[in-house]
């Protein structure tokens, strides 16, 4: 088959043959590759960052791609409720099936083994024709062609779990913020759109993205590099500051920039892998009361809910699709912030 491998940290995919996989278990299951979609959290892979994190050793050749949708190749003597040829999307998190998160149903919150498909060297992903799954638990059957659903897998099942977490502060006569408008950014403002009514203000250091946040449901957009945009902020929202903010970047100058216009009984919800610190004041969190917290991908039954809301015409993704053959352009184009929404990689021929 043909796949996109990585060899070393800081390098180059190699786009080349490479063997097709076999199934592994019972209930393991072969999916023809439709669409893969590009993140930021594969170039912190491909740089060396998250096996360092994860304490785990890296393996090479290493086929990445952690949001993936297809179509059943091959099965398992045990799979249960799927057929050859079935479209799937791939829900990427494996935990250790027996703590309790796991138990709860949360496997991107697995605190003893977290696996990723396609961001751990235990299970390759989808920039390739075909990837193996090691359980038929892992795949959401869904209608039609699935090529164009792979970034629901994660871009728009993070944002959605990040969105759940503000939903209840998105209330009528409150500002909300949400910081970098790339692939979850994007979804993100159309979920606010749709459970709350908040007004939401979009900040990108992009002009072009900061006129699509417009289109997706944002009031209004500031540009992160205006040298006035904290007088900008509090101008907007007349002094009360923002009630949600959901930070995308996660560097230290947008978590800080947070900090500062952050409303007495707001939340701040950090999504992005920018490796940034956050520092406040203890004091601050006394007299605002205000709410900080991270946000890990999201559950299998979130990613069902996700399916249905853009099945259902309610959210749309803003993707380019691109052969596999093009794969590190696209990175490159990732990396320098020139991808509107998200790339879908097609391994096809």
């Amino acid at each position: 088959m043909k796949a996109a491998r990585l060899y070393e940290f800081k390098k180059p995919l190699i786009v080349e043959e490479a063997p097709e996989p076999e199934i592994k278990s019972e209930n393991g299951v072969i999916v023809k590759v439709s669409g893969a979609g590009l993140c930021h959290t594969d170039i912190s892979y491909m740089d060396g960052l998250l096996p360092d994190v994860r304490g785990k050793v890296a393996k090479f050749p290493y086929i990445m791609g952690h949001e993936s949708s297809g179509y059943v190749y091959k099965m398992g003597e045990g799979v249960e409720g799927l057929k050859e040829g079935d479209p799937v999307l791939v829900y990427g998190a494996v935990g250790c099936g027996m703590c309790e998160f796991c138990k709860n149903g949360e496997e991107n919150r697995c605190n003893v083994n977290p696996m990723t498909i396609g961001l751990s060297p235990e299970y390759e992903g989808g920039f390739a024709e075909y990837m193996y799954v090691p359980s038929y638990r892992n795949l959401l059957k869904v209608e039609g062609d699935p090529t164009d659903l792979a970034p629901l897998t994660d871009a728009g099942l993070t944002a959605y779990r990040a969105v759940k977490k503000v939903a209840s502060y998105l209330r009528p006569g409150t500002f909300s913020l949400v910081i970098g408008i790339g692939g979850l950014g994007s979804y993100a403002l159309q979920y606010m759109k749709l459970f709350g009514a908040s007004k939401i203000i979009a900040v990108d250091i992009n002009q072009t993205k900061l006129d699509g946040a417009l289109k997706l449901g944002a009031s209004g957009s500031l540009n992160f590099n205006s040298s006035s945009i904290i007088e900008d902020m509090r101008s907007v929202t007349e002094g009360s500051g923002f009630r949600a903010i959901l930070d995308f970047v996660g560097t230290s100058m947008t978590a800080d920039l947070a900090m500062k216009v952050i409303s007495s009984g707001g939340i701040y919800v950090d999504i992005g892998l920018g490796g940034g610190t956050l520092t406040v004041p203890t004091i601050n969190l006394i007299h605002t009361e205000a709410v900080i917290t991270g946000n890990m991908w999201g559950s299998f039954n979130e990613l069902r809910e996700v399916y249905h809301l853009a099945h259902e015409g309610l959210v749309k993704s803003v993707l380019e699709r691109r052969k596999l053959d093009e794969i590190n352009q696209s990175f490159d184009d990732l990396r320098k912030g020139r991808v509107q929404g998200r790339i879908v990689i097609t391994p096809d021929r």
